[in-house]
């Protein structure tokens, strides 16, 4: 099999990309405020939106933690 090492290296790899959606939940959060500062009454309808990318961008690092942990524990 593989060595403990190399899975190790790659795990890490994997597990890298889960602080990058701490980006996009930032940008999504930081556009609805901008938004909602030039029209405040569009703000109740953008707040939808704004949660969907919220939550697209949390599911992207749960699954690249979900990668991760499965090079770790099932294939290791």
């Amino acid at each position: 099999g593989i060595n403990a090492e190399y899975m190790g290296i790659g795990a890490g790899a994997a597990a890298s990309g889960v602080g990058v959606p701490a980006v996009g939940v930032a940008m999504c959060f930081s556009s609805y405020m901008l938004a909602a500062a030039r029209q405040p009454n569009m703000a109740p309808k953008l707040l939808p939106y704004c949660i969907m990318g919220f939550a697209l961008s949390e599911a992207l690092a749960l699954f690249t933690f979900m990668i991760a942990l499965l090079e770790l524990f099932v294939y290791g």
